[in-house]
């Protein structure tokens, strides 16, 4: 005879696999966790060891480091104190002494080293002002060429109609044959070197050869031109004496250009002492004086 179920049994058998689930699940997670917890553990250790190991690794790399700088501050000790023995002997004491003298006369060569270029600047700046100074005489040189060169014409226009217009003396004919004189630079230059008595042969006192420019073209058409530092001075004072070597055949003529027309009157009065007879002929700038050889007679004044 079959045993016959209660309607409660029904519910009591579900309530129990719902028991085994949740059991089931718990003692899972539980052991999960024992797991982790575990794992957990291990990794710590060897992490604790790990840190462990370097933290005493470092520590002795300190150590060292420390022991090494202090065999230095033993080594640096020691040499100060055999620098401080030495100090204590008469060389080094010379030597402390010496280097107290450079160290002063360095300080001195500073000192003038800066007073140098203090007198640099100040040199510097004298010469900008030289130099603008320098430009405003330039300037005032070049103005003052200018107003020179307005004067020169003015000057060399007043001489020609000075020369155009000079009051000379009464000519008188003569017999006498004529020895050429030239009054330039306010020098007197003798062209004849015989003075009248020979042939006329050019004085090579006053004069020397030339191919360019001549202040002389003389009777056989060779040119010459002016030694004019060897030249009479006009105002020299035996100048009459210069006058009494010509020959008193002959009469003295001057060829005068404008720049020694002041001083002939000396000229005339020496040639007027010397009792010789004069010609006076006004010459231009720039032109040579040309002797002509003949045997005509001349003026005299």
């Amino acid at each position: 005879m079959r045993r016959r179920r209660s309607k409660k049994s029904g519910t009591h058998d579900s309530f129990d696999l719902f028991l085994d689930t949740i059991t089931n699940t718990f003692g899972g997670v539980l052991l999960i966790a024992l797991l982790l917890v575990l794992l957990i553990r291990e990794t710590s250790e060897v992490a604790t060891e790990s840190v462990q190991t370097e933290s005493r690794t470092s520590i002795q790399q300190k150590i060292d480091l420390l022991q090494a700088e202090k065999l230095n501050l033993e080594q640096a000790e020691q040499i100060r104190r055999d620098m401080a023995q030495n100090l204590d002997s008469g060389d080094t004491k010379e030597l402390a002494s010496l280097l107290a003298e450079l160290s002063e006369r360095n300080e001195q060569l500073k000192q003038q080293q800066n007073e140098e270029a203090e007198n640099v600047e100040t040199l510097q700046g004298q010469i900008r002002d030289t130099k603008t100074r320098a430009a405003q005489l330039e300037q005032e040189l070049a103005d003052q060429q200018e107003k020179l060169k307005s004067l020169s014409a003015d000057l060399d226009e007043a001489v020609k109609l000075k020369t155009r217009t000079m009051p000379t003396p009464k000519e008188k004919l003569t017999l006498k044959f004529p020895s050429f004189v030239m009054l330039k630079n306010n020098r007197l230059y003798i062209l004849d070197k015989t003075r009248g008595y020979g042939a006329g042969e050019v004085d090579s006192n006053f004069f020397t050869p030339t191919s360019t420019k001549p202040d002389l073209i003389a009777s056989d058409n060779k040119s010459y031109k002016l030694r004019k530092d060897d030249g009479i001075p006009l105002g020299h004072p035996k100048l009459a004496e210069q006058f009494r070597r010509f020959d008193p055949g002959c009469y003295i003529a001057f060829a005068v250009y404008p720049d020694s027309f002041d001083e002939f009157a000396n000229v005339r009065a020496a040639c007027v002492e010397a009792d010789r007879e004069m010609r006076i002929v006004p010459w231009e700038n720039g032109k040579p004086v040309t002797i002509v050889k003949g045997n005509s007679r001349g003026k005299a004044q």
